[in-house]
């Protein structure tokens, strides 16, 4: 996603809600990055200097594939409860429950982009299939994931976002070195140790063989 603002590179720290007050507002929106991912969109100044500035909790991260960071939207800060009059403000307290929600997301594998494009798509037609629908069954939680699977959803990325060559360089690589060791383990079970051993196989391989180098 395009945006203006930057997070700001300042050492990052749990928000609090005076710390979010004293952010003030600038020509351009700009990022105030906290701890979790958690961020604070700061919006330009308002033209009417009676009109609070706008400020929006966002989560910020990475995702599967991508160098640069994006974002997904969780609602507008309002410290008082008592005023909210709108469905998407949010407390500093219900934006930390939002965040960790999307924390969990991700590292059982879900998207919050992805998850938001498919309740739209729901929203619009009950009976649309989702990304997160396979052909024969909804996709597994990670906890029950091989490597195979982790492989193969991760393949359909390549295939959709990247050159076809792209995609086949990345297929091979990852049929030879990891599928072959490790086709049936379950995900959660890899440790750094089998990492280790990997690499250490995957450079003897390499060195004994000219032509595995020009296949990596």
């Amino acid at each position: 996603m395009k945006d203006t603002g930057r997070p700001q590179r300042s050492p990052v720290v749990a928000a609090t809600t005076k710390a979010i007050n004293a952010l003030e507002p600038a020509d351009k929106p700009y990022y105030k990055l906290f701890s979790k991912g958690l961020g604070v969109r700061v919006h330009p100044r308002p033209s009417n200097p009676q009109k609070q500035p706008l400020k929006t909790f966002c989560h910020y991260y990475t995702r599967l594939g991508e160098k640069h960071k994006t974002f997904v939207k969780l609602g507008h800060f309002n410290p008082q409860k008592m005023t909210k009059n709108s469905a998407q403000d949010l407390t500093l307290e219900e934006a930390l429950v939002k965040n960790q929600q999307i924390i969990d997301d991700l590292r059982n594998g879900v998207d919050p982009r992805a998850s938001k494009r498919d309740a739209a798509k729901l929203q619009s037609n009950p009976d649309a299939k989702t990304d997160g629908d396979s052909d024969d069954t909804k996709e597994k939680p990670f906890a029950e994931m091989t490597i195979a699977n982790l492989v193969t959803d991760y393949l359909k990325f390549v295939e959709k976002n990247k050159a076809p060559a792209t995609y086949c360089h990345y297929r091979d690589t990852l049929n030879t070195f990891i599928l072959e060791p490790w086709k049936t383990r379950l995900a959660k079970d890899l440790k750094k140790t089998d990492a280790y051993r990997l690499v250490k196989k995957v450079a003897e391989k390499i060195k004994s063989n000219g032509d595995t180098v020009n296949g990596l």
